[in-house]
């Protein structure tokens, strides 16, 4: 894989899906220096309508995530919810933007991860990823 420096490479549905519990895809990916996006916090479906293998849930989102963090790879590692559809809205009955401060941030200093560690997934790493120079 050619080298990446400072671009995104989103790892939306279809990415989770077929990277499941395997660490070498994502593994290969954080090797070229790029960042990885782990997207849709909040869906907590297994099954994904539009076809393909089974989503992961917020759990394996986050063990994936604690795994990468282990190995070095915390500075490339970016957390969205996906927040595009009004029923994803709390108004509306989803999980809403403050999913991932109110929910998944308790739950990754519970998984072992420092505050340092949580405030460079929502804070430093999202500034430099969309630092434009």
């Amino acid at each position: 894989m050619q080298q990446c420096k400072n671009s995104i490479i989103q790892l939306f549905a279809g990415l989770q899906m077929t990277a499941g519990n395997k660490a070498r895809p994502r593994t290969s990916i954080v090797e070229t220096g790029c960042y990885v996006e782990y997207d849709l916090f909040g869906v907590e479906i297994s099954h994904f309508p539009w076809g393909g293998p089974e989503m992961p849930n917020d759990a394996e989102r986050m063990r994936q995530i604690v795994w990468l963090m282990e190995r070095g790879y915390g500075r490339q590692v970016l957390l969205s919810h996906d927040v595009c559809f009004k029923i994803r809205l709390a108004r509306y009955g989803g999980t809403g933007l403050a999913h991932i401060p109110r929910r998944i941030v308790p739950r990754l200093l519970q998984r072992g991860l420092s505050e340092p560690d949580v405030r460079a997934l929502v804070v430093e790493n999202p500034a430099r990823a969309l630092t434009f120079v």
